[in-house]
C-alpha cells in the first residue's frame, strides 16, 4: 500500500483539503496509508509540504510536492514566496478561484471552495441564529420583480462601475458599508488588462483623503454559541432581508481579474434565497458560474446583452454591463418568466445538493497519482 506524508507547516482553511482528500478515497474505497506529521518521512512513498502563505524562503527540496495556501481567498492574494516558487514543476496554489482554461495558473491552481461548506453550515443548522433568522424572512418577504445593489468595501476597481450604477432609476440600492473610497489591492497575478486598469484608477494617499473611519468588516465578527463554543462569524455572512425581497442582486465579487471566478458568500445568498446574482467581476464571470452549474441574471439576456462577459478591457466590459442592466431593469417582467423560476429553483437545489468541492478533490488526487505512478516506474515497483 503507497504511503503518503503530509508535512502541514502553517495550516489555514486550505488545509481541508487534505481531510477531504482522505474523506474521498474512502468513499472509492482506494487504499493508501495517509499520516499527518511534523517533519518529512525518509520511509514514505510521497512526502507532501502545505503551508499558508509563507513571507520567507522555505527549503521544500526534499518534497515530491508543494502546496502552497492562501487561507481560502482568490488567487491574486499570496505573497513573493508563492510567485517565485509557483512555476516548480511539484508546486502547486490552493485558493478559492476557479480559471478558465487559458489562465497562465489553470494547471496550477487547485481549487478548495469553502464557502459553500461554511454558509451551508451557518444558514441550514440551528446551532447559528442564521437558521431561525432565514426562517423568518422565507415566511415573512415578498419578492417582487425589481433589481437591487450592495457594494461592499468601496475600492477603485467596484467603484469605477457602482458610481454609474446609482444613476439608473427604480434600481434599489442596500447594505454598503460606506462611502469611503479604498485602492485596489495589488495582485500578485495580474493580467496586462487587470494592471491597466488598477492603475488607471488609483488615487495617490487615498486613505487619508477619503477615508475617515478605517474598514473593520473582519474585526466586526459574532460569537455563537453558549460563550462562543460555535467560533466567531464576520458580519457578510448574515443574510440581509433583500435578498428575499428582490428578484435580481447586483454585487461585486471578490475577484475582479479577468478569467477568475471565487464563489463566496455573495452569490451563495442569492442561491440560498432564490434570486438572480448579477456579479461585477472579470472577463467570463458569467461563464465560469455557468461551468460550476449556476445560473445568473447574465443567463437572462438576449445574446447581444450577453458580450460583456467576454470583454478584457474592464473599462468596456463595465459600460457594456451597465447597458445589460438597463436592459433587465426596462424590462422587468423577465423576473416573472418560467426561464427566471427554473434557473432560481436550480441554483437553490444546487446550492443544497451539489458537490462544487469535488473538482478541487479530484484535482488533488490526480497529481498525488501522477506522482505515485513517477516513482512506481522510477523504482521500478
Amino acid at each position: 500500500m503507497p504511503s503518503i506524508n503530509f508535512v502541514i507547516h502553517k495550516s489555514d482553511i486550505g488545509a481541508q483539503l487534505v481531510d477531504g482528500f482522505h474523506a474521498y478515497l474512502c468513499s472509492k474505497e482506494i487504499s493508501l496509508d495517509i499520516k499527518i506529521q511534523n517533519s518529512i518521512n525518509k520511509n514514505a512513498d510521497l512526502n507532501i509540504f502545505f503551508t499558508s502563505m509563507p513571507t520567507k524562503y522555505i527549503n521544500t527540496d526534499q518534497y515530491d510536492i508543494v502546496l502552497y495556501s492562501n487561507a481560502g481567498e482568490p488567487v491574486g492574494t499570496a505573497t513573493e514566496v508563492i510567485k517565485k516558487n509557483i512555476s516548480n514543476s511539484n508546486t502547486y496554489f490552493i485558493a478559492n478561484s476557479f480559471l478558465t482554461k487559458d489562465h497562465p495558473l489553470y494547471n496550477k491552481v487547485i481549487c478548495w471552495p469553502d464557502p459553500f461548506c461554511q454558509t451551508r453550515t451557518y444558514w441550514t443548522q440551528y446551532f447559528y441564529k442564521y437558521y431561525f433568522n432565514n426562517n423568518d424572512n422565507t415566511r415573512r418577504e415578498q419578492q417582487k420583480n425589481k433589481i437591487a445593489y450592495i457594494n461592499g468595501q468601496n475600492r477603485t476597481v467596484r467603484h469605477n462601475f457602482f458610481k454609474h450604477l446609482t444613476k439608473i432609476k427604480n434600481i434599489d440600492c442596500f447594505g454598503s458599508y460606506g462611502n469611503n473610497l479604498y485602492n485596489t489591492n495589488i495582485s500578485f497575478f495580474e493580467s496586462t488588462e487587470d494592471c491597466f486598469f488598477r492603475q488607471e484608477l488609483e488615487v495617490e494617499e487615498i486613505f487619508n483623503v477619503f477615508c475617515n473611519t478605517k474598514y473593520t468588516y473582519h474585526d466586526d465578527k459574532t460569537y455563537h454559541g453558549i460563550d462562543g463554543k460555535f467560533g466567531t462569524i464576520p458580519p457578510g455572512y448574515e443574510i440581509l432581508e433583500e435578498y428575499y425581497k428582490y428578484a435580481c442582486i447586483v454585487f461585486p465579487e471578490s475577484s475582479w481579474q479577468n478569467n477568475e471566478l471565487a464563489i463566496t458568500e455573495k452569490a451563495l445568498k442569492c442561491f440560498y434565497t432564490r434570486c438572480l446574482p448579477f456579479p461585477i467581476a472579470g472577463a467570463y464571470v458569467n461563464s465560469l458560474y455557468n461551468e460550476q452549474g449556476f445560473y445568473t441574471a447574465y443567463n437572462l439576456l438576449p445574446k447581444e446583452y450577453q458580450e460583456f462577459d467576454s470583454e478584457l478591457d474592464h473599462s468596456k466590459r463595465h459600460k457594456l454591463a451597465l447597458e445589460s442592466l438597463k436592459y433587465l431593469n426596462n424590462n422587468l417582467e423577465l423576473f416573472e418568466t418560467d426561464e427566471f423560476k427554473e434557473y432560481v429553483n436550480h441554483n437553490q437545489v444546487s446550492f443544497h445538493t451539489k458537490d462544487v468541492e469535488l473538482s478541487g478533490i479530484e484535482r488533488l488526487y490526480n497529481i498525488i497519482v501522477k506522482e505515485i505512478d513517477i516513482i512506481k516506474r522510477a523504482e521500478g515497483w
